[in-house]
């Protein structure tokens, strides 16, 4: 599984990724490998290879090999956390890569309508798969890390009503709700 530097569409002189992303399970968050460096920037990819836990969905690069050992991707996870789900799934059989050469310029939140939107709807719905598939992952391949991604997702809660982003705190409990047991 190979990754591509992506390129923020809007402002292409900055980097979003270098091909991957470290993930902190006790946390259940992502931090893109080279995330907001300019475009100049030179990231090694034995560097990007050491250090990434997963390829970043928006450009992730297989062989046919790859699909018939792994199987596809797993649908329940929605728009979020199916890039580490196949991480996780290739372990001890494929490595991660990166192709530090192939560019994508990527829309971040475009496929669910979230770039640059206000919309209380769209966010809503985007916290709410994020917050969805994050438990659900936590669930499947760190449950010790359970109690600490709640206690996480509690205070992400709390920011959101103390910026009174009612609609994404309302996302997390829903989510939440939904997922817990």
């Amino acid at each position: 599984m190979c990754g591509s530097r992506l390129i923020n569409y809007f402002d292409r002189n900055i980097i979003q990724a270098c091909g991957g992303a470290r993930y902190f399970k006790w946390l259940g968050i992502q931090k893109n490998i080279g995330s907001g460096i300019i475009q100049k920037s030179k990231l090694t990819e034995d560097y990007v290879e050491e250090h990434a836990d997963y390829i970043i969905g928006a450009s992730m690069l297989f062989t046919s090999d790859f699909f018939k050992k792994i199987g596809l991707l797993n649908e329940s996870f929605f728009l979020y956390f199916e890039e580490l789900d196949l991480a996780e799934r290739i372990k001890g059989i494929f490595k991660i890569g990166y192709a530090s050469r192939s560019y994508v310029y990527h829309k971040e939140g475009s496929s669910i309508g979230t770039a640059l939107c206000q919309d209380n709807q769209k966010r809503y719905r985007s916290e709410f798969y994020v917050t969805s598939s994050k438990i659900k992952f936590t669930k499947e391949y760190y449950p010790h890390a359970l109690p600490s991604v709640y206690l996480a997702l509690a205070f992400i809660f709390l920011k959101r009503v103390l910026g009174h982003d009612y609609s994404r705190a309302k996302a997390i409990k829903d989510a939440f709700l939904k997922n817990w047991l």
